[in-house]
């Protein structure tokens, strides 16, 4: 067992001694935790250095990882394989959060195999089930400005509307 998990109550004689189902899961725990440190991304022969587990283990139970959708991998050739800490099939590289009265929205900028995109969502926190998304949108990240231009339009044009609704209303006094 990795001496860097022994935080995880297990010595590596009792480790031993645990089924194999059991040590499974443990490694797997293990993989996962390592992968949630490394936000960025990470590749399967780091893990299994840190880890000081073989790369055949780590393989395993990253494949399963996978296939559970408890983590992404993003594939740039057959030995160039990086693994993130989330099962989205759309992964965030850019992330911020906007605090109106009342509202939050976050606004994501994501990746997934048919380009980038912006992801703006309306967020609600709640004491009993913490945060929640409400509603969203996606659009192309290259069209993202053309329909911010439309917003900023259609707020002038209300303003205007405004501006000449309350002029008339000092011509008529």
């Amino acid at each position: 067992m990795p001496e860097s998990y022994i935080e995880l109550e297990t010595t590596e004689e009792s480790f031993r001694k645990l089924s194999p189902a059991t040590k499974a899961d443990m490694l797997i725990g293990y993989i996962k935790k390592h992968i949630r440190e490394h936000p960025d991304g990470i590749v399967a022969p780091i893990i299994a250095r840190d880890l000081k587990l073989s790369q055949t283990t780590v393989n395993k139970h990253l494949d399963y990882l996978v296939a559970t959708r408890q983590i992404y991998k993003k594939e740039y050739s057959p030995r160039n394989v990086i693994y993130f800490p989330n099962g989205r099939l759309s992964h965030p590289y850019f992330e911020m959060n906007i605090d109106v009265p009342g509202q939050r929205f976050r606004i994501s900028l994501i990746e997934n195999q048919r380009g980038k995109f912006l992801y703006l969502q309306e967020i609600q926190n709640t004491p009993s089930s913490g945060e929640n998304v409400t509603g969203g949108i996606i659009i192309k990240k290259e069209n993202a400005e053309i329909l911010a231009n439309g917003i900023f339009k259609l707020l002038d044009r209300e303003s205007e509307k405004e501006w000449r609704k309350n002029k008339r209303k000092i011509n008529k006094k």
